[in-house]
């Protein structure tokens, strides 16, 4: 693998955990409320 893919390759590997870690805090608000909402 050449410096290039390599870098390329982690540049697009952060991203995506990056994007999953938004989407992940983006829902966990939801996950939350939803139960107590259903509980009261």
């Amino acid at each position: 693998m050449s410096r290039g893919d390599w870098v390329r390759y982690h540049t697009h590997v952060l991203s995506q955990s990056t994007k999953l870690k938004l989407d992940e805090l983006r829902s966990t608000p939801d996950d939350i409320e939803t139960p107590e909402v259903s509980v009261s």
